[in-house]
């Protein structure tokens, strides 16, 4: 009966622990990819100002040093790809349109986090940068917190 609580108890503490961390490493992953998202915008916004789609190319391919990335796309105003982004993963995400009115927004969805973020000169909105990326972090972690709870529960066996 003893093991039995205190099974239970150690259950409901990991339980609560990964909640914690799964709320709070989402928030910093939306931190990072909005950080991404403002970088790659300040460094696209000539790229659409003069129409050099081979720029804005250039400047996505740096994601590529970012291996939880996905993909990510430049959107003109009018809702058209300006430059793509896509991971050796090989995964192409549908971005959904930012809402009117709202300069960042953010969609997670099982295992993935969809970010978009316009891009502004001058004032003006003059597109949206959009990244798209994995949660597989999330997994490692969940491992982590099982191993863990088991030697607990096994040391306290002894």
């Amino acid at each position: 009966m003893n093991l039995l609580v205190s099974g239970t108890a150690l259950l409901l503490a990991c339980v609560a622990f990964f909640s914690y961390d799964l709320i709070s490493f989402q928030q910093s992953l939306i931190r990072t990819l909005a950080a991404e998202a403002r970088l790659l915008g300040s460094n696209s916004v000539s790229a659409l100002m003069f129409n050099d789609k081979e720029a804005a190319q250039n400047t996505l391919a740096t994601l590529s040093n970012s291996p939880d990335i996905l993909s990510a796309a430049i959107v003109t105003r009018d809702g058209r790809i300006f430059a793509q982004y896509r991971s050796d993963k090989g995964v192409s995400v549908q971005f959904p349109p930012l809402p009117s009115g709202l300069r960042q927004k953010n969609w997670v969805s099982g295992t993935h986090v969809l970010l978009a973020q316009q891009i502004i000169f001058q004032g003006t909105p003059e597109g949206t940068g959009d990244i798209s990326s994995l949660l597989e972090e999330l997994v490692h972690r969940a491992g982590h917190y099982l191993v863990i709870a088991a030697a607990i529960l096994l040391f306290c066996l002894i």
